[in-house]
């Protein structure tokens, strides 16, 4: 991931690129919303639970991947 840069406005942009096998590749781009109070508390809790539940499921195809592995 690209570092924040600063285009000149209030907002900051962040960059990812990802280049993959032949013809497959990724850009994303965002910018960056500071966000205080009640609201910055929801969704840092929406967040929380999104990682949450991406992190279940990495555990979960790590060990599918393991008792494939142990199964050959």
């Amino acid at each position: 991931m690209e570092p924040l840069c600063n285009n000149g406005s209030e907002r900051h942009e962040w960059h990812y690129n990802q280049i993959g096998n032949r013809t497959k590749s990724w850009a994303f781009s965002g910018h960056v919303r500071y966000v205080s109070g009640a609201e910055g508390d929801r969704l840092r809790g929406e967040l929380a639970v999104v990682i949450r539940d991406l992190l279940d499921w990495a555990a979960t195809q790590h060990a599918e991947q393991v008792d494939d592995q142990e199964a050959a």
